[in-house]
């Protein structure tokens, strides 16, 4: 039998496309996460002052977020300082964004942002339709 008369055969074909489709939904779900690099690069966009905050006395960490933190920084953006939290996916983002009221773009929040509207439009710019402002109550975007 030669092997190219096995895609002849409807089991072995159902069987390879159910394959694929289990690889390919593991890779999406890995590619919905968005890499630190990228965000930093957006912020960099954003205010070329933009940088990170490096402090000795205040520990910032997980600890202010509920499951799901990975890492959190203080930044300084367009003057103000903020929170840049990743989560480990962007249903928990969205979620402690509205806890917080930040603003989440795919799996990082944006905390200490309240009522900056300035802040907020620059970041909604930068991240698009897909940046999500809330504020408590109701999430817009996707």
């Amino acid at each position: 039998m030669n092997f190219l008369n096995l895609f002849l055969y409807p089991p072995f074909v159902m069987l390879m496309l159910g394959f694929a489709s289990c690889s390919s939904k593991n890779n999406q779900e890995d590619h919905a996460l968005v890499s630190e690099s990228y965000i930093l690069e957006k912020l960099q966009r954003i205010d070329r002052k933009f940088q990170t905050i490096k402090e000795n006395s205040t520990l910032i960490n997980c600890q202010l977020y509920k499951k799901g933190c990975r890492k959190v920084f203080r930044a300084s953006l367009l003057k103000y300082e903020i929170f840049v939290v990743e989560m480990e996916s962007r249903e928990l983002a969205t979620r402690e964004a509205q806890r917080v009221q930040g603003l989440s773009y795919e799996n990082w929040l944006f905390d200490n942002i309240q009522k900056e509207l300035p802040l907020i439009e620059k970041l909604q710019e930068a991240f698009g339709p897909n940046a999500k402002e809330t504020n408590g109550k109701k999430t817009t975007g996707h």
